[in-house]
């Protein structure tokens, strides 16, 4: 009987890796992104079908940078959602997407990664975006879980905010919104398949 019971936990564990070869779960943090903006990231993909994933990611920001007196801040937190075609098959190479996203966000003081918000160093932004777009991506296979993946996203932004002077940060100069075309994600990301 312990024999029996044996050979069938042997069998089992064959059928588990074929299965979970598959490969339909990803959970991924975006390395550029979190190196360029100090923020956390995660991100996980879950296949649709064959050809199609969705991928949900989020972030967020909380750090106060201030120093020596000099404003800085570049607190905000960001969600967003894309359905992806993959050229090949899910994971594997190309991939072409539509995306979406909403943020909201305190920041100034500091140099302007964010080319939609004019003088960041010298003005302070309180407000809202959302937005869409396409994107295009490859993803490399190091190992048999582990992917590598390069994104660019392109698509607008509709911008609502409250712009402050930075000096002290005090003095609200005006209230503003503006719409963006351009690039809104540089991704080179790290994942994991389940």
């Amino acid at each position: 009987m312990k024999e029996k019971l044996l050979q069938l936990l042997f069998s089992l564990s064959l059928i588990v890796p074929v299965r979970a070869s598959g490969q339909s779960v990803a959970i991924k943090t975006n390395l550029f992104y979190g190196f360029a903006t100090l923020s956390p990231n995660l991100a996980v993909e879950t296949a649709l079908t064959s050809k199609t994933t969705l991928n949900v990611s989020g972030s967020i920001n909380m750090w106060d940078l201030s120093k020596n007196g000099n404003f800085r801040k570049l607190n905000h937190w960001l969600l967003s959602a894309e359905n992806r075609f993959w050229l090949h098959d899910k994971f594997v190479g190309h991939f072409v997407g539509a995306h979406g996203f909403f943020t909201s966000y305190n920041m100034g003081g500091t140099n302007n990664l964010f080319v939609f918000l004019p003088d960041l160093k010298k003005n302070w932004y309180e407000g809202y975006g959302l937005g869409t777009g396409f994107s295009y991506g490859y993803q490399w296979c190091p190992g048999t879980n582990w992917r590598l993946e390069a994104t660019l996203e392109l698509g607008y932004a509709y911008l609502n905010y409250d712009r402050f002077e930075c000096d002290k940060c005090g003095d609200k100069l005006r209230h503003e919104t503006r719409h963006y075309f351009g690039p809104t994600q540089i991704g080179v990301s790290l994942l994991y398949l389940f």
